[in-house]
């Protein structure tokens, strides 16, 4: 899922196509100039703001409870996947 977003960059305005975490980061480093961005999300003290518990690229209170089976078979899954990209060389999109 991907959400169309426009921010002010570096050099004016800006449109992109970006998943909703994303969003929320480009959304925190135009709040913050730009300038030494990263470090000052982790130290927002905004603690008002709707996007302050997303800030950090995670979405609170998710967890997902899974069963050793179910658990096996995600690492599987992941295991194979890897292998896959790795004889292939395919790098994957967090690459």
């Amino acid at each position: 899922m991907s959400v169309k977003h426009t921010f002010k960059g570096r050099n004016g305005p800006v449109t992109e196509n970006l998943t909703p975490i994303r969003a929320i980061r480009r959304f925190c480093a135009e709040c913050y100039g730009w300038a030494n961005w990263e470090k000052e999300v982790r130290e927002c003290p905004s603690l008002d703001c709707p996007i302050y518990p997303f800030r950090l690229g995670k979405v609170p209170g998710a967890k997902r409870d899974m069963t050793p089976e179910q658990r096996k078979s995600v690492g599987d899954r992941l295991r194979n996947s890897r292998k896959l990209c790795t004889l292939t060389g395919v790098e994957g999109q967090n690459s």
